[in-house]
Formats: C-alpha cells, structure tokens, sequence
C-alpha cells in the first residue's frame, strides 16, 4: 500500500499507542499524537519564531523557507516514531490493544529510551529517502540527532555501532514493527509535503528546529488537548491530521504564545500623564525604528535609575519591534521629535544621554537556546565603543541583534 491508501480509513494500523490516561483508561493512537505535534509545529513556525529564525532555519538546511517549514513540521512529528518499539509494552491495558499482528512479532526486542530508539531508527529512514547520512555530520545523521535530543539532551549517534541498521532491527522487534515504522515515517512526510532533502544541518538550525518540536509536542501533550480526541477518535490518518491543522491556530493562542500586536497610538495616548517622551527615550524612539527598519527585531537592554523611565521605554521599544507585516512604513505620527531640555529647575538631573549615532557592526551570530515550553533567541554582542556620558546621571540602553545602540554609564544600587 502507498501513502496515499495509508492516510484513509482502515488504511494503517492505529493500534500502538502513544498517550495513555490511567483514570479514565483512555488509549491515544501514536500516528495521531505524532500528527498532532506536526501541525502544531506548523502554527509555532508561523506565529512564534521571529522572521529573522525562520530564515536562519531555512539557510542553515540549503532550502526555501517554504521548504523548509514543512521539513521542521515532518521532524517534529517523528520525535516519537521510537514509541513503535518495546515501548508499547510498558503498560498493560493500551498493549493489550495492540494488534495480533504486531504482538506476535517482537521477538528479542529490548527496551531503551524512546527517544534513542527514535534517532536509531530515522537514521535509516532518511538514508532511504536521499538524506546523506553516512558519516556523523551528514544531514541525515544531523536530523536523527535533533529527534533523539527532543526531551532536551542531544544523543551522541554511533553510525557504525549501537546505530548500525542489523544491531537496530534486532532491539526493535520484527518485520511488522520495521514495517509499521516505515509506513508511519512516509505518511509524516506526505501530509506534511517535506519532500526536499536538506543540503546541510547547521548546528544553530538543529538548536532552534529542536525547540519548535519541544514546544510542539508539550502542546500536544496536554491532557485537555488530546484526551477529549482519545474518547472521539477519527477513522483515518488523513482526518484526523487535517483536523489537527484547523485546530492548531486555537491551541496556539491559548497557550499565549503567539506575539501582542500594541496599537499605534501617539505617546501621551498611550501612557497617560506623560506630556512627551524624556531624552532617553526619545533617543532610543528615534534611533531604534531606524535600525529596525534596516535590519530586524533584536534584544533592547535598557540600564537606569528607578523612576527613570525604563518601562516607558521598553513598551515604546516593543512597539517598534512589532512584526514588519504589522508596523506601518511610516512611524512619523505616531513618533514624536526629540522633546527640548527640559527646564533645569526639576529637583532631579534631567540631562540623558542620548544614543550615539555612530554607524555599528551588523548582526552577529545568532544562537538559540531552549527551557520548554518556551524558545528564546539571543544574539551576543561585540564590544562596541561606549558612549561618553552627557550628564550627571548616566543611564545606558543596549541593543543587540538588529545592530548595536549604546549608551553606557555607571550603575546605580
């Protein structure tokens, strides 16, 4: 059969399970759960990573961006193909259910962690499809890598060892399960589209396509989200996946990890009580929509006083950091021009320091980093020359990633 006839009705084996919920003795068929996160990793892709990942992902794999989503959304959904294994056995009542088939032919299979048992097992499979994947670095051997790192820690994959493909099917079961494995690896990449092979795997593309499938699959795994899905199961893959999609939009935003859009409004409109912006931030208002414009969002770090007026700052910031498809090509009216001294009777220092306008390197590297659910991106900065403090208070404000604004001065208790 092809993977056409195995996304329809009675077209493949649903019995091995992949969630189980001991109080209400609800049995999650694996294929589902691993479709499940597939099209919830689209939606993350889409809605939570920045323009600027999505295209460090894309170059770090040598295909288009479109390319590119479908192959995070194939690898995301086979994080878990490593459950069709000994695994199936660790619980009594879903591995009752699995079927006779499957059941009598385990053989001498031994149990080990599924997410190795997932490496181990992709490795081959990509080889089958095209991928290179006969040395550690190749990108077959790369992706295998990120499967068997979905539960935070990268496996070291011996090709010629424990991962050679003879020592594999022995720890794995039978013909039926080496079957199964294979149908389920086709099936993901058909409804996904991840036709196109990788060229390359950077280490920077595996860190973030890693952590769109952690996020994906903690998602996914949510009681509230695939328990009511166990009780009124689809017949077919195919249902069941383009179901997955039409709902993955919702369980995105209610995890509240898609990005606030914050309404261009003037300044005194949006923070009431405030006639006009100070120096500092309208130095970073001026300075930092400009960089933005250039480049992209990066990381704002803005060092002051209490009372000096941080929190009106990194709102104004946000604002300018809003996505490109959101933030008008003009900012003029709702950017106001640098405010004049204010008058020197205050009881505090009012001169601020602006930010110096000296052309700064471009973008460095960027690395990722991931603490499910959440992935966060930083771009470590170079050493910029600081700027000369202008006042008798100095307050420092840092932009990283989209270039370099500094200003810098002593810090304060």
């Amino acid at each position: 059969m092809g993977v056409r006839e195995d996304a329809r009705r009675d077209g493949i084996d649903l019995t091995p399970w992949g969630k189980f919920d001991r109080g209400e003795w609800a049995v999650y068929p694996l294929l589902f759960h691993l479709l499940d996160v597939a099209a919830l990793a689209g939606v993350v892709w889409d809605r939570y990573l920045t323009r600027g990942q999505r295209q460090l992902i894309a170059a770090g794999v040598g295909l288009t961006l479109a390319e590119a989503r479908c192959l995070v959304m194939s690898i995301a959904g086979l994080h878990d193909l490593g459950k069709l294994s000994a695994f199936q056995e660790q619980e009594a009542h879903p591995w009752a259910r699995v079927s006779d088939t499957l059941r009598a032919d385990t053989r001498s299979w031994r149990r080990m962690p599924h997410e190795r048992a997932s490496m181990h097992i992709v490795l081959h499979l990509f080889a089958e499809a095209g991928y290179p994947a006969d040395t550690s670095d190749s990108p077959g051997a790369l992706v295998a890598q990120i499967l068997g790192g979905h539960h935070g820690r990268f496996l070291q994959v011996d090709i010629g060892g424990a991962a050679k493909a003879s020592r594999v099917n022995l720890a794995l079961g039978g013909p039926a399960w080496q079957d199964l494995r294979r149908r389920y690896f086709a099936l993901l990449r058909h409804l996904t589209g991840a036709t196109a092979v990788p060229s390359d795997v950077s280490v920077r593309a595996a860190v973030l396509i890693t952590g769109v499938g952690i996020i994906a699959d903690r998602l996914a795994s949510q009681r509230h989200y695939w328990l009511p899905r166990a009780q009124a199961p689809a017949f077919a893959a195919g249902e069941h996946y383009a179901q997955a999609v039409r709902d993955a939009p919702a369980v995105v935003e209610e995890s509240g990890l898609t990005r606030i859009t914050l309404p261009e409004v003037p300044f005194i409109q949006a923070h009431g009580g405030l006639e006009r912006p100070n120096d500092l931030q309208a130095s970073v208002i001026r300075q930092l929509t400009a960089v933005v414009g250039e480049k992209e969002p990066g990381i704002l770090v803005v060092t002051d006083a209490t009372g000096g007026g941080k929190s009106v700052t990194a709102l104004e910031a946000a604002r300018i950091f809003k996505p490109p498809a959101t933030r008008p090509a003009s900012c003029g009216c709702c950017r106001p021009s640098p405010p004049p001294t204010p008058p020197t009777t205050s009881s505090r220092p009012t001169s601020r320091p602006t930010i110096p306008s000296t052309p700064r390197s471009p973008w460095s590297t960027a690395t990722a980093t991931t603490t499910p659910p959440t992935l966060t991106t930083a771009w470590p900065p170079t050493n910029p020359p600081p700027a000369t403090p202008t006042g008798p208070r100095a307050t420092t404000a840092t932009m990283t990633g989209a270039g370099r604004l500094r200003g810098s001065g002593p810090r304060t208790a």
